[in-house]
């Protein structure tokens, strides 16, 4: 079947369709003839922000002695991370700290758990905290993720690029949906043997962002390196961002 025959089936089928669904704007009484078409755009934009994501640890032979620990590794995390771009938010959760005991404690297991004694003694502790970092200079996020390492951060993860402000992404994923939305309502009305109509409906079924990106109103300025020897410099090339809009466009048929 060749694809002017196919619009004319798709045509008929979307024809019978419409006739037998109301949209909610409609007004009662009989509805004229439409074709109902979904239109995708997608743009693809160049990320201008990134994020990172790591762990802290502080251990030590006291619970006080590991939170210590571990304050003072995110600070100097925070300190090395102003270092390179500048005063940014550390967000941070997760928050645990837990008894360590010698390995040889296998299974060593009572009515309401371990026997602090023996081989399960509590040698100390260890305290954990997740960290997550978003930054604005996407060009230092690879250097930024060996010096976080470097700083004592575990698991650092560049764990994706976006955009700060979606809103002109999608702006021109919805006008490049519309436009094929309109293609495809021409070709099907042209195959058919009607003329198009006036707009009718359009429905937008879309889900929010799966990303999101946190946006500060300004930067500080940098603060003094206390690092003695510069961060190894890793480039990154991320791929574009993108967009992609989907809305369902009825049409009249023109009489």
């Amino acid at each position: 079947m060749n694809w002017f025959a196919c619009s004319l089936v798709r045509s008929a089928f979307l024809l019978s369709l419409a006739a037998s669904s109301v949209p909610a704007v409609a007004e009662e009484g009989p509805q004229p003839p439409r074709i109902v078409v979904a239109g995708v755009g997608t743009v693809r934009t160049a990320p201008d922000a990134a994020t990172l994501t790591f762990n802290v640890r502080g251990e030590g032979p006291t619970a006080d002695a590991a939170s210590r620990a571990l304050v003072e590794r995110r600070e100097a995390i925070k300190a090395g991370i102003a270092s390179l771009v500048g005063s940014v938010p550390l967000r941070t959760s997760d928050l645990s700290l837990t008894e360590a005991r010698d390995k040889a404690c296998q299974g060593e297991w009572q009515e309401g758990g371990r026997l602090s004694q023996g081989e399960c003694a509590v040698r100390g502790y260890i305290a954990n905290m997740d960290a997550t970092v978003r930054i604005s200079t996407v060009d230092k996020a690879g250097t930024l993720t060996g010096l976080v390492a470097r700083l004592g951060g575990s698991d650092v993860r560049l764990s994706g690029f976006g955009l700060t402000d979606e809103t002109e992404a999608k702006r021109k994923a919805m006008t490049a949906a519309f436009a094929d939305a309109r293609a495809q309502a021409e070709a099907i009305a042209a195959g058919a043997g009607v003329r198009l109509g006036t707009l009718y409906y359009v429905n937008d079924n879309q889900a929010p962002a799966v990303q999101e990106i946190e946006v500060t109103a300004s930067r500080a300025e940098p603060v003094p390196s206390p690092l003695v020897t510069p961060p190894v410099l890793i480039s990154v090339e991320p791929s574009p961002v993108e967009t992609t809009v989907r809305l369902n466009v009825t049409y009249t048929i023109a009489p």
